[in-house]
């Protein structure tokens, strides 16, 4: 069974760029192909990751009839795995936007059963989801390992933090492991943070440092593959945070 890393948290909390150095930490410790799955909407892991992609999931989805002569279960399969962005060490995979109520139901259960079988054929799945997690809560994968909600050290970004968690355990998700990864933050965080943090009820809280390559990186329009291995973000989720992921898997 792979490994599911799912990643979330309020937007601009730098929570797609953790994604991607997780995948970039995997793949240079040698645990590739990671399978690297978009389910946010903005859709921007990819261009974290420096990779290009024609299309997504929820294109498959708005697709009402196969070719002539193809059953629709061997048509969502085929264009499922036409739809991955096969690079060195990482494949992606974008869901798109989220599913609506009550649409396309059998074709949303092929998708879900051919992702379940697709993943199995990594060892490790990271997922980039929105702060809503629509994908987590409509079970569009298995049992996560790890949720890994990213925040900034102050108050609306702590809030979002608490409505994912929340989100995760109203929808009863298969959510084996939490941590909190505090980004930006040079410091341990005062009152009232601290008290908010203390009351998340995740099991390990991560403190990640600024980024001082990050902005410059993306400004020149690359992405997380461009980061010098001495960057300081890379190297504290190289380090510690893949420990204790290895510690919960």
């Amino acid at each position: 069974m792979p490994k599911i890393f799912a990643v979330s948290g309020k937007g601009g909390t730098g929570k797609t760029s953790i994604a991607a150095c997780l995948v970039r930490c995997l793949i240079e410790r040698g645990d590739s192909p990671v399978l690297a799955v978009d389910a946010d909407p903005n859709s921007s892991l990819a261009e974290a990751l420096e990779l290009t992609y024609d299309r997504t999931l929820a294109d498959i989805r708005e697709v009402k009839e196969p070719p002539a002569g193809m059953p629709k279960p061997d048509y969502v399969r085929m264009a499922i795995e036409e739809a991955i962005c096969e690079r060195a060490g990482c494949d992606l995979l974008v869901m798109g936007r989220p599913e609506g109520q009550g649409c396309y139901c059998s074709v949303n259960h092929l998708l879900r059963g051919t992702l379940s079988a697709i993943a199995k054929r990594y060892e490790y799945v990271v997922m980039d989801n929105e702060a809503g997690m629509e994908h987590l809560s409509r079970r569009t994968t298995d049992n996560v390992d790890a949720l890994l909600v990213v925040a900034t050290p102050d108050v609306p970004s702590l809030r979002a933090a608490r409505r994912v968690l929340e989100t995760a355990r109203d929808n009863k998700l298969a959510v084996t492991h939490t941590a909190l990864l505090l980004n930006q933050a040079s410091e341990e965080p005062g009152e009232p943070l601290a008290s908010m943090i203390g009351e998340l009820g995740v099991e390990r809280v991560l403190r990640l440092p600024y980024s001082t390559a990050q902005r410059s990186v993306y400004e020149e329009g690359k992405g997380i593959p461009s980061l010098p291995k001495d960057d300081s973000l890379l190297a504290a989720i190289c380090g510690e945070t893949l420990a204790i992921l290895d510690e919960f898997t």
